[in-house]
This record gives C-alpha cells, structure tokens and sequence, in this order.
C-alpha cells in the first residue's frame, strides 16, 4: 500500500491544473495501478482513453514476482502444490514470476458524465506465469559413517494462458481527477502449462473469478 501511495503522489505532481480550470472538462485518459496484485508483488498497470459518451478502451500490462529462501515457508508451498514435501531439504529456493497483456472494452450505463458510474467490460487477459522451487534433499537412508547425501531438486512451472473475462465494475472520481475503480466478474482460463518433474505436459482451463481495485489519476486534453 505504501508503494500505491508513492507512485500516487508522483502522478498527482506532474498533473499540473487548478481545479477552478478543469472544472468543467470531461477526464479523456487515466493511468492507473491495481492495488490487489501488488499483494503478490506484481505492478499492473492500466491506460483507459474515453471513446465517446459510453464507451472507451483501457489497455495494460503487469510484471513482477516473488521469491523466497525460508525452509518452511519453500515447504508449505510445495505440499500445497505437489502434494508432498520434501524430505530434510536445504539450500530452498521458491520464485515465481508473473506477466500479463489486457485489452478491455468498457459500456458505461451512467447517466452522468463518463469515465464515472457503473460499468460492463467484456476482456482478454494474456498471462506468463512461470515458478520454480530448487533444493537439496535428504536422502532417506544414511551412509555407514552417519551421513546423508543430498540430491539437487528442481521443479519447474511454465504457464502460457489466456483468460476471458467479463467484469462489472463502478468507477469513481474524487477530488476532480482522482479514480477509485473496484471490480469484479466471471473469468474463463485456457492455455498451456509445461510441467518439468517426469510429468507429462498438459492444457489448463477452468472458471474463477477476477477481483481488482485501481486507483489512478484522470487527464484532459
């Protein structure tokens, strides 16, 4: 949230209008930040431009990730992805990495002047997502002199997926420029996912549900 906040302030300051001037313009564009993945440590970042009285498009893309090297927390992850962990593992190693393309339309069924009100936007979403967990494993059974080898693990995770979306959502604007847009909607996943570990490669697919709120700063042309 810090982070939301700095990159906020910065927007803000290059702004650069009075109220009194604006007060009767139409926002054109709005650059935004989705505050929910940046729980994961993924930055998505988001363009609307306003078509006409109805409609516009907004564009985006996200990029970050996360990683750790602390046993337990590697071992949790594991068994809720494999289900199993690792026997007396060292040296542990999670990462991921996450990527994403968006195109959306957005209809607004305001009255009132739009980028602001309720809205539906049918979307596709263009998402790489790769983890890897790495680690030494105990060998179950010890040597003569009482130690243990140790085999090198690595576990790979490559997603390639394309998820349709259609989401409603109400977009606010406060203190003239500033958008407040929580949503939500109905998703459906498709794609390819490679499995490095002696497992077959499969396809993915599935329904879910796509929740967000950005927040950006709206300017006039």
């Amino acid at each position: 949230m810090k982070k939301l906040l700095i990159l906020l302030i910065l927007l803000v300051s290059f702004n650069g209008f009075s109220q009194e001037e604006t007060e009767h313009k139409q926002i054109k564009n709005i650059f935004k930040l989705n505050a929910v993945p940046l729980f994961s440590g993924v930055f998505e970042f988001q363009y609307e431009r306003v078509l006409s009285s109805k409609s516009s498009i907004q564009i985006g893309f996200g990029t970050g990730g996360k990683s750790t090297t602390d046993r337990q927390e590697f071992q949790d992850m594991h068994l809720n992805t494999f289900g199993s962990t690792l026997n007396n593992p060292k040296n542990t190693e999670y990462s991921e990495k996450t990527f994403t393309v968006n195109f959306d339309y957005k209809y607004y069924f305001t009255e009132e002047q739009i980028p602001k009100g309720l809205y539906f936007s049918p979307s596709i979403q263009y998402i790489k997502y790769k983890e890897s967990y790495i680690a030494k494993e105990q060998s179950s059974f010890g040597n003569n002199d009482g130690t243990f080898d140790f085999s090198d693990i690595l576990r790979e995770r490559d997603f390639k997926l394309y998820n349709i979306r259609a989401i409603i959502g109400y977009q606010f604007v406060v203190a003239k420029f500033i958008t407040l847009n929580p949503y939500f909607g109905p998703s459906f996943l498709f794609g390819d996912a490679n499995d490095f570990f002696d497992r077959e490669d499969k396809g993915e697919k599935g329904f879910g549900l796509n929740v967000g709120f950005y927040v950006g700063v709206g300017f006039w042309e």
